[in-house]
């Protein structure tokens, strides 16, 4: 169970990004009355270090195994690394402000989602067709 955010993104859907199908989420790890399904998948809340900032910023990221769970990227790995995708999760449900407070001071309402995988992208420079 979890709290279901929206998505934020504009019209250009890369074919690296996890989540590009999909408009809703279900953050798991914060309280709420949702259950993730295909159309609105698990995604965690996490705080994200950067080499600029100590304190972190908060970032939405894919729980992979679940995208596992319901046959949709079978191939990344659980441990994938992932990237800014160019989306924003928000909600006006104030159990996510809280949750973002209790990450970190600052003051975030759309928070980065990183579903971008660099995996599939470097999967995709290293093929080569068969002959």
């Amino acid at each position: 169970m979890g709290l279901r955010l929206e998505l934020f993104r504009n019209d250009y859907n890369s074919p690296f990004n996890l989540l590009g199908n999909v408009t809703d989420v279900v953050v798991t790890n914060v309280d709420g009355p949702f259950k993730p399904r295909e159309s609105q998948p698990a995604v965690t809340l996490v705080n994200q270090a950067t080499k600029y900032d100590t304190v972190g910023i908060p970032v939405i990221v894919p729980d992979i195994e679940y995208l596992h769970s319901i046959g949709q990227f079978e191939n990344v790995p659980v441990d994938s690394n992932l990237s800014h995708g160019g989306s924003y999760a928000a909600t006006s449900d104030s159990r996510f402000r809280r949750s973002l407070m209790r990450i970190g001071p600052n003051g975030y309402f759309a928070v980065p989602v990183h579903d971008y995988s660099l995996w599939l992208e470097d999967a995709r420079e290293n093929w080569t067709p068969e002959a």
